[in-house]
């Protein structure tokens, strides 16, 4: 771990849209990481869904025989609820379902919008029930069982989950991290190698004038939350 009167570095992020492929970005963190982002909208294809898995699994399957480790968090965009912290006299992320679904495996990010009236895809349910998936975050058990309440008709489970909070106490022994943020869990684990600090307000979404869909998540939002996903996943593949 980095001393304690060393000043963090913040990396810089940056978004690039992919021209030739629709909703498909690559997020550079320091010119040093570049994470490919599918973003699917309320109506996903499931043929797109599926594409995603079977590329991720051809590419980190052959390295990891056994299991996959997919960073993981979900968010409101009345809420933020990528820290797992309760805030005090603020029930809105208890009372609004998740909205963004982030999941993130090596370089490959998917950022799902999530709809309370739709059906939630019937492959990326098998995916984090898989034996093999192991989904891993800060927050993770409360994330994963709102969730699962949230879609608690479509039958979603996610079956293995890691708490990267315990995991960086065993890397630290003598550290507590419970109350640490995902942002400030990196900077413990990482120091400056990856670090960032998110905007306390960040705008969602880009409202369309023409187009199938009224909106779709703006740039800063995807960049954002491709980092977090990002962060969970490398942390959950050092600790």
């Amino acid at each position: 771990m980095e001393e304690e009167n060393k000043e963090p570095t913040v990396s810089e992020i940056s978004i690039e849209e992919d021209q030739d492929h629709a909703d498909t970005y690559v997020v550079k963190i320091d010119n040093k990481f570049f994470i490919n982002v599918t973003v699917c909208d309320f109506y996903p294809e499931e043929g797109k869904l599926r594409e995603w898995i079977r590329e991720i699994q051809a590419i980190y399957g052959k390295k990891n025989r056994r299991n996959l480790i997919v960073g993981f968090s979900a968010l409101c965009s009345n809420g933020n609820a990528n820290n797992g912290r309760r805030s005090k006299g603020n029930r809105v992320e208890k009372e609004n379902p998740y909205e963004l679904l982030q999941l993130c495996v090596g370089s490959h990010c998917l950022l799902m919008e999530l709809c309370p009236y739709r059906r939630f895809p019937r492959v990326v349910k098998e995916f984090l029930y898989d034996n093999r998936t192991i989904v891993v975050g800060v927050g993770i058990e409360r994330i994963a069982e709102k969730l699962e309440k949230d879609r608690e008709e479509d039958g979603l489970v996610i079956r293995k989950r890691v708490e990267l909070r315990k995991e960086a106490e065993k890397l630290f022994p003598g550290n507590n991290f419970e109350k640490f943020s995902l942002e400030e869990l990196g900077m413990a684990v990482f120091g400056g190698e990856v670090g960032f600090a998110k905007p306390k307000n960040i705008r969602w979404w880009d409202f369309r004038t023409t187009g199938d869909h009224a909106r779709k998540l703006t740039k800063q939002m995807i960049k954002y939350a491709c980092a977090e996903a990002f962060l969970a996943c490398k942390m959950g593949q050092f600790c």
